[in-house]
């Protein structure tokens, strides 16, 4: 590519010259402006293609797939007709001696010689067809040159319009996930509000039902648990046994405890006329908590004195106690 561009410098230059050439050698004519109009055109189309071909040679040198070797022939074949016009320019100019050389009387003479010199058709009639031929080639490289411009710009905008389809492709399908993802942050969040709600109005339920519990005693608050039978079965549905030592037998406990509790004290000394109460006195406690949500409800029942259930006084351990409280997790 580097050898095209110092080509087609090397044109633009014998090109100007040549033409600067032919205007000289057209002025010196007088009086046949009709007859060397042609020629001044003819010319004057050069110069103007030797300009779009210097326009060009920028856009050339940044074209790395250009068809260097079909560029390269037409912009040998206008060297060479510019070649042949620039030999032919100088066999026809007449060029006047030094003027340092010459006296008054001689520069009188050339003057009187350029200004009586004879009219030669022959000499302009080839002079327009070596111009034409020139122009030929030059407009041949020139479109050439145009077309392999256009094909790399066509290649530039093919890829542009394959990236640009690409773009578009991708944020389609970005816009659909993003479309998606939204809907379902949307149903998320309202799942999560109903939830939340849910949870306020059970909380605010619980609360109503510890006030109640705190200011009423058990006779005043069972009609109004009965009252609400869906709070109530809520809350005994999320019943959370918390100690594991609360999760005791009571099938077993309470057979225990009624037979037992039917035996008298005098059965008991019969049944165990040698024995006594062995059982430390201590406190037992037991607690049993009701998971609502966050909140809860704790149930504390203390026995006092409590016996072994192998003892016959088990059935007599009736000092008991039960506290209710409630609070948030």
């Amino acid at each position: 590519m580097a050898e095209l561009v110092g080509t087609i410098v090397g044109v633009v230059s014998l090109g100007l010259q040549v033409c600067s050439g032919i205007n000289v050698y057209l002025g010196g004519i007088q009086g046949r402006k009709e007859d060397i109009a042609s020629t001044l055109r003819h010319c004057k189309t050069t110069e103007i293609l030797l300009k779009e071909t210097e326009s060009i040679r920028g856009r050339l040198a940044s074209l790395p797939g250009a068809n260097t070797a079909a560029l390269q022939e037409n912009i040998s074949a206008a060297n060479t007709e510019l070649s042949l016009l620039e030999a032919y320019v100088k066999k026809i100019h007449t060029e006047a001696p030094p003027a340092s050389s010459m006296s008054v009387v001689a520069k009188f003479k050339e003057q009187e010689k350029r200004l009586l010199y004879p009219f030669r058709r022959d000499h302009l009639s080839l002079l327009d067809s070596r111009l034409e031929r020139a122009n030929e080639a030059l407009q041949g490289a020139l479109k050439l040159a145009g077309l392999e411009v256009s094909f790399d710009s066509n290649d530039c905008l093919r890829g542009m319009e394959t990236t640009l389809g690409t773009l578009a492709q991708g944020f389609s399908e970005t816009s659909v996930e993003m479309r998606t993802s939204i809907v379902e942050l949307k149903e998320t969040t309202m799942l999560s509000r109903q939830d939340n709600q849910a949870i306020l109005e059970g909380i605010a339920e619980l609360a109503a039902m510890m006030s109640a519990l705190s200011s009423s005693g058990a006779g005043a608050l069972l009609p109004r648990l009965v009252s609400k039978p869906d709070t109530l079965k809520r809350v005994c549905d999320n019943v959370e046994v918390v100690e594991s030592s609360t999760s005791v037998d009571q099938s077993s406990y309470s057979e225990a405890r009624s037979s037992l509790a039917m035996r008298s004290s005098d059965e008991a000394l019969s049944i165990y006329p040698e024995s006594y109460c062995r059982c430390n006195a201590r406190r037992v406690t037991r607690r049993r908590k009701r998971q609502f949500g966050p909140a809860f409800i704790l149930k504390k029942d203390v026995v006092e004195r409590a016996h072994l259930n192998d003892c016959p006084f088990a059935a007599f351990d009736v000092d008991k106690t039960s506290n209710w409280s409630a609070g948030i997790s």
